[in-house]
């Protein structure tokens, strides 16, 4: 099994729970931050509008993408499946991240903790920023783990007790 196709089986699993029956505002703040995300890929807008949808549908009903996606990205964009596929769960990550941070204002939580996977795995050199921690509100000069495309560190809740 390819590491994107464990993405979208962990990525459905985390939504096996209808999260956005229970806080339908989610789904808005999902499809906005997929739907702004820069995309710096060389191909048509079509071509990246048609995966932004398809990353709006995966992320809201936790699916996998659909081979026709895949397919065109390849033939258009990446030379192999495996990296249209992991293209694809890097747009993604821009809305579960963005819901991560959503559902965390809910609870009043106001900072997290940078966590970097450190490169070749993340496209940034985000490695000075692993276990800094930023307020929810400014992030790193307004970034936020997973919110660069190629970026994938991720936020980790301050929780105080």
């Amino acid at each position: 099994m390819s590491h994107s196709r464990e993405f979208f089986d962990l990525q459905r699993a985390s939504l096996a729970v209808d999260i956005f029956s229970s806080e339908p505002d989610l789904r808005d703040v999902a499809i906005e931050a997929i739907s702004t995300a820069a995309i710096p890929w060389n191909c048509s807008n079509a071509l990246i509008e048609a995966a932004r949808a398809q990353a709006i549908r995966c992320v809201l009903s936790g699916s996998s993408p659909s081979n026709e996606i895949i397919d065109q990205l390849r033939l258009h964009v990446f030379d192999r499946k495996r990296d249209a596929l992991h293209a694809m769960a890097k747009v993604c990550t821009f809305g579960t991240s963005a819901i991560d941070r959503a559902r965390w204002r809910k609870l009043d939580i106001s900072e997290f903790t940078w966590m970097s996977i450190g490169k070749p795995l993340c496209d940034f050199d985000h490695d000075a920023l692993d276990g800094l921690v930023f307020s929810l509100g400014d992030g790193f000069s307004g970034n936020f783990p997973g919110r660069q495309y190629g970026c994938r560190c991720w936020g980790a809740p301050v929780i105080v007790f």
